[in-house]
């Protein structure tokens, strides 16, 4: 049994379970204290900006993300990584001074705007933070492609450590919102220096992209791009909308509960990461068969070992939103029993997305998430003005309607690409989870 285990811990997939759930914890104590050292108003307005500004991550990631691992995967010698490499710190350097021109001009102009929607900070130092955080950013996309999921995890460890650190010292100083923004920027910049002196980063191969492969990059890229920018915004719309109908305080109350979303999201985001090269090169060498069975055996461990987690969640949400937030969060709880209703639907919302990439149906994954989008801007909305006396609930309601259409939608575009069932799902996660547990046993 102890060489089975052994065998376990040393994969990939633990590898990265075991980084996201400290990550996670990390991220969870370093919210639970913001909530205990910053009124709700500051907490509402820090929410905002790092909302806002993991709207930008997460769009330049998928710029450069799934192409750079689809591409790595297929190359055949140490040349072609290094090219695969270089285009995308070209590309990924390009977008960033776009996107940077693209926030800051507007953000400058009309500055008192911007600070009415709490987003003055975001349009005052977007641009440092952007700069900063590009060389473990790419560090991170890299070391994925090339499934080295330890380093991964301890890039992302060594960030959220620092910035908890900050945390802690302003919950003993109590230094304020201006205090807790610069020790992420701090935190930031040190993560990026490390994977630039480690060589992780890969900087030294930024000559070595050309124009082909920037091409290639980003004709696959503005597809998962776009994907994952109209997934986070529709995650992040429900904070924008309540900010903007209810005020800082509402999204206070929300984003306690949403984020213990990252029980689920963790395990969800590590293992279906370290799928992905799998699948990708399954489906590169014309192998249908293996395909469909991996992609239902790995949907379906995720699919079964989530359900148990979200039925604790909604049995036990008032103590978990009261142990995170302090008392002053009680009534959260109705919010986060609705969001493990909605997690159920995670594991097999994300294969679907996995899979249209995977067959290179970029195209479809997007039109599902928009739909999805609008699906949830109309269903806060309707919402908000249907129950005015439970808003933030209802709204967090509408997020299982969401998922679960996403996953009709998501499924009923992959089947025209790929053979799967639900039944299969269903059979090869249990036989799975069955399979190791009596190994463990032994």
């Amino acid at each position: 049994m102890w060489q089975r285990l052994k065998h376990i811990m040393q994969s990939n997939a633990f590898a990265s379970l075991a980084g996201n759930g400290v990550g996670a914890v990390l991220g969870i104590g370093t919210l639970a204290i913001q909530a205990r050292t910053l009124s709700k108003a500051d907490l509402g307005s820090w929410l905002v900006f790092i909302t806002t500004f993991t709207l930008f991550d997460v769009i330049r990631s998928g710029l450069i993300l799934n192409p750079v691992i689809r591409n790595m995967a297929g190359a055949k010698t140490q040349g072609e990584q290094q090219t695969i490499a270089g285009a995308a710190w070209q590309l990924c350097v390009l977008f960033t001074i776009v996107a940077v021109a693209i926030f800051t001009l507007p953000g400058v102009a009309f500055y008192s705007w911007f600070s009415s929607l709490d987003l003055g900070f975001f349009v005052q130092w977007f641009w440092l933070l952007a700069a900063i955080t590009l060389p473990h950013n790419l560090a991170t996309w890299f070391l994925n492609a090339s499934q080295q999921f330890k380093k991964v995890q301890w890039v992302r460890i060594l960030n959220q450590a620092l910035f908890l650190g900050f945390n802690i010292g302003n919950f003993s100083l109590n230094l304020g919102i201006d205090y807790i923004f610069w020790g992420f920027v701090i935190s930031q910049l040190a993560t990026s220096l490390l994977t630039l002196i480690l060589g992780w980063s890969r900087i030294t191969d930024f000559s070595k992209g050309d124009k082909p492969t920037r091409q290639k990059l980003f004709s696959f890229g503005k597809y998962s791009m776009l994907t994952l920018l109209v997934s986070n915004l529709l995650r992040s719309s429900d904070t924008y909308i309540l900010g903007l109908l209810l005020g800082p305080v509402a999204v206070s109350i929300y984003n306690i509960p949403q984020r213990l979303l990252q029980i689920f999201e963790m395990p969800i985001s590590a293992i279906s990461i370290t799928r992905l090269p799998i699948l990708a090169g399954l489906h590169s060498n014309g192998k249908e068969e293996e395909l469909t069975k991996e992609f239902h055996k790995s949907a379906g461990v995720l699919w079964l070992g989530i359900i148990p987690v979200a039925l604790v969640c909604f049995i036990f949400a008032e103590p978990l939103v009261v142990l995170l937030g302090g008392e002053g969060f009680r009534e959260s709880a109705s919010v986060l029993r609705f969001f493990a209703v909605y997690a159920a639907f995670l594991p097999l919302e994300r294969y679907s997305g996995i899979g249209l990439d995977v067959v290179n149906q970029p195209r479809l994954n997007l039109i599902k998430v928009i739909l999805m989008l609008a699906v949830n801007i109309v269903g806060d909305f309707a919402a908000i003005y249907l129950f005015p006396n439970a808003p933030v609930a209802a709204v967090a309601g509408i997020s299982v309607i969401t998922f679960g259409s996403g996953v009709l939608l998501g499924y009923s575009f992959l089947g025209k690409h790929m053979k799967f069932s639900f039944s299969g799902i269903i059979s090869s996660g249990w036989q799975q989870i069955t399979s190791l547990a009596g190994k463990l046993k032994r």
